[in-house]
């Protein structure tokens, strides 16, 4: 009961705390910590949980917080069903009732990197680790971190610049952390690639972290790996499965070469990814096994895959066209680029957002032919024109790079093209509609 109540005035408390007497009024006012009742005169009383309140909030301070995130994950805890002063932060369990403060640490690394902070984002970091499994952590802040901040410069609201610092320094923690995990225990080896012209490898590289965790031998060759540099790996490592994740469209249709290759080479791909997750339909499309749409639920169906390879994949059939147009549209695609740039070059804009959505729907374009679908560039195309709003506001932008492409395919594919411009005139008019 003593802890509860109300006997102590505002100099004990400075005593017992070593903060100012303005401070303390500063975040009663603005946090509503601590929280005093008052005398019949109007003097302030506080609680010895007051004290130890004020105490615990100093503490969090020394370790990195600033005093308005350390309220926050004092209610963070609260709300969580956790009294703060015995959660013991840096020794407690973590459970998915913790998630709240995971949630918290997240932001805290996020704001930090947007910062360009290194020092606060390792706290954050460190302090994360302290009360939960490494595993966890790097999903729940990591991942989930990099997806927000992706999501930002999505919308123009964050840099390239901050992408890739947010990027660099979740991908050396997990490579040191792969360092430290301890030696394979199962028999066996596994391949992780990012097909060729991936060059998004976090998702992979977690991946293999957790493997390792769980005692897979798992050898990582990183992003953007050619077939012709895979022939080699394969004879000497000899693996009983490749892992191969691909964020990307034109990714995507790298999958589906690799998993040929590695069918004629004697192994298997299992393979996810962002994009995959975004176009289900891919899932067919490409030789393999498909490890579901989370990290997590990945590393169980490896397991699976290995123990009982199940059933051969039934591909879906593509249409006899397909290859004829995709080996006549590769033939002339230095042509139709070049019709392309000298369309947009009669407008007198040198936007490079121009010159990479050019860039992007050729790749596109390509990919869906390789893929056997015309239809799949329903999501890379409202993607790109997401992109290209968020940068000018309006959609003017795309579709006057998708109509200097149509114009491109009209002069030098001629009837070639129909099954490409066909689609396109179709996405133009709905998208008008």
């Amino acid at each position: 009961m003593e802890e509860r109540s109300p006997i102590y005035n505002l100099k004990v408390v400075v005593s017992e705390t070593s903060v100012k007497p303005e401070t303390l009024r500063a975040w009663e006012r603005r946090y509503g910590f601590p929280k005093p009742q008052r005398t019949p005169g109007g003097h302030r009383l506080y609680t010895m949980r007051d004290i130890r309140t004020i105490n615990w909030l100093i503490d969090r301070q020394k370790e990195g917080l600033s005093i308005s995130r350390a309220v926050e994950l004092w209610k963070s805890l609260e709300n969580s069903g956790q009294d703060p002063l015995h959660a013991e932060l840096l020794s407690q369990p973590f459970s998915n009732g913790d998630r709240s403060i995971l949630d918290f640490y997240r932001q805290e690394w996020i704001d930090a990197c947007l910062s360009f902070d290194k020092p606060g984002a390792e706290n954050a970091i460190k302090q994360a680790f302290a009360i939960a499994p490494p595993e966890q952590v790097c999903i729940e802040v990591f991942q989930k971190g990099l997806v927000e901040i992706g999501q930002k410069w999505l919308l123009g609201e964050a840099s390239v610049q901050q992408e890739h610092f947010a990027t660099s320094l979740a991908m050396s923690r997990v490579h040191t952390l792969i360092d430290a995990a301890p030696a394979p225990s199962r028999e066996g080896s596994l391949l992780a690639v990012c097909p060729a012209g991936e060059d998004h490898e976090f998702g992979l590289l977690l991946t293999t972290f957790i493997l390792r965790r769980q005692g897979w031998q798992v050898i990582y060759l990183g992003a953007n790996v050619p077939l012709y540099r895979l022939e080699a790996a394969i004879q000497e490592i000899k693996p009983i499965l490749t892992i191969a994740l691909a964020q990307t469209f034109p990714a995507a249709s790298s999958l589906a070469k690799l998993g040929s290759f590695l069918e004629e080479h004697g192994t298997r791909l299992a393979f996810g990814g962002g994009i995959i997750n975004a176009i289900p339909s891919l899932i067919d499309r490409i030789p393999g096994y498909f490890l579901g749409e989370t990290i997590e639920g990945s590393t169980k169906v490896i397991e699976k895959i290995v123990r009982n390879p199940g059933k051969p994949i039934i591909l879906k059939s593509v249409q006899p066209e397909y290859p004829q147009v995709l080996d006549y549209y590769r033939d002339k695609k230095p042509l139709i680029e070049a019709a392309m740039i000298d369309i947009m070059n009669r407008r007198d804009d040198s936007s490079s957002i121009l010159a990479q959505a050019r860039d992007n729907i050729l790749e596109n374009v390509e990919a869906a032919l390789l893929l056997g679908d015309i239809e799949l560039l329903e999501w890379p195309l409202r993607w790109l024109n997401m992109l290209m709003s968020s940068y000018n506001g309006t959609g003017s932008e795309f579709q006057f790079v998708l109509n200097a492409f149509i114009q491109a395919i009209d002069l030098h594919l001629d009837e070639h093209g129909a099954m490409i411009n066909n689609y396109l005139y179709q996405a133009i008019s709905n998208q008008d509609t």
